[in-house]
């Protein structure tokens, strides 16, 4: 708790700073959407702005609705949220190692030039990670529920992250591929049901445009260069998480997460299962 505290402290320098990026042109605009429409669904769906699904920005705009408009609170609850990451690295790390060296498992990943400065802006991916983070810690602690409220919330945050779901459930089914009598069906059933949510949003938003059409997707429609919507999704979907690791440098955080899950599936029943 002390090194969060320290964390958000160092944090809260940069609450002052103007929203800029994705932060402004998607989770800005769309909250704005949020407030002015009455919490019309209908009419965030329908904005090419909504270029992912509306959790963060809804958490923003009902902040908003409590405090009143402005910068602050999406600063402070962008850094809550990656405070939160921060908690779950700690934990999944202190089932593998000490609380010492999680402690600086947690301090790397915080500290890390990327995370540090997008976790003081309202940027979606702090979601993602963050639900990432523990949806791992929740799938070794063979806790169902847990993986799928954290699947389905990250999902609910960016869209491209459901590609993640599928390798969790890959994972399960790869370790008692010996014998089906070993599978794990409630965490097999939470990770299959979690992206419901995210996929009803998305044939809502749709349905509402009349296809999967995004700002950019819109703006490549009138030169005539779009691939059919459909395609366009299944595209985007495949290429989020390259995404997610490439233009977004998270690098740090990815090394991390793949060390600690490696060390933590050597220590689970399950390795020896799958072997």
């Amino acid at each position: 708790m002390a090194l969060c505290g320290a964390w958000i402290a160092l944090q809260a320098s940069l609450w002052t700073v103007p929203p800029f990026g994705d932060a402004l042109g998607h989770v800005f605009l769309q909250a704005d959407l949020f407030r002015t429409s009455h919490w019309s669904l209908q009419a965030v769906a329908a904005s090419t702005a909504a270029e992912h699904p509306p959790l963060m920005t809804a958490l923003v705009a009902a902040g908003w609705a409590v405090f009143g408009v402005g910068i602050l609170w999406p600063h402070v609850l962008s850094t809550t949220i990656g405070a939160l990451a921060l908690v779950g690295v700690f934990r999944l790390g202190c089932q593998v190692t000490s609380r010492l060296r999680s402690l600086a498992a947690a301090a790397c990943v915080g500290l890390s030039p990327v995370f540090f400065a997008q976790s003081a802006n309202p940027y979606i991916e702090i979601a993602v990670v963050a639900g990432l983070v523990w949806a791992i810690h929740s799938f070794f602690s063979e806790n169902a529920v847990g993986v799928g409220v954290s699947l389905a919330l990250m999902m609910l945050a960016k869209e491209t992250s459901l590609p993640l779901a599928v390798v969790l459930g890959l994972v399960v089914l790869w370790s008692a591929r010996t014998s089906w009598g070993d599978v794990r069906w409630g965490l097999v059933v939470a990770i299959a049901l979690s992206p419901l949510p995210c996929l009803a949003w998305l044939l809502y938003a749709a349905a509402v445009k009349g296809g999967f059409m995004t700002a950019a997707v819109a703006a490549a429609a009138t030169n005539g260069s779009v691939a059919p919507s459909v395609v366009a999704l299944l595209r985007k979907l495949a290429l989020g998480p390259v995404q997610l690791l490439v233009m977004g440098l998270w690098v740090p955080l990815v090394v991390q997460l793949g060390w600690l899950a490696r060390a933590r599936w050597r220590r689970s029943p399950w390795a020896a299962t799958a072997n």
